[in-house]
């Protein structure tokens, strides 16, 4: 058996099947696709961490417009128009 490859190779050929070519590019081919789904959802957590900060800017900006407008009073031109 020597120079036939390893056991898994031998078996196959016993079995009737080549296998070792078609798994090697299959398994390249996953990791490849698996790298590629990593990067991906980096870049989504990345997107959603900057959605995240802008909406905390705009509840702490629109926090600190509440806080002005009750420190100022309720000026007559919001009366006029509720």
């Amino acid at each position: 058996m020597e120079g036939e490859g390893t056991a898994t190779q031998v078996k196959t050929k016993q079995m009737g099947g080549s296998r070792t070519g078609k798994t090697k590019i299959s398994m390249r081919k996953l990791k490849s696709e698996m790298a590629m789904i990593c990067e991906e959802q980096k870049r989504l957590r990345e997107g959603q961490r900057e959605v995240q900060q802008k909406f905390k800017q705009v509840q702490a900006k629109i926090s600190s417009l509440r806080q002005e407008g009750d420190s100022a009073g309720h000026p007559a031109f919001l009366f006029k128009y509720q």
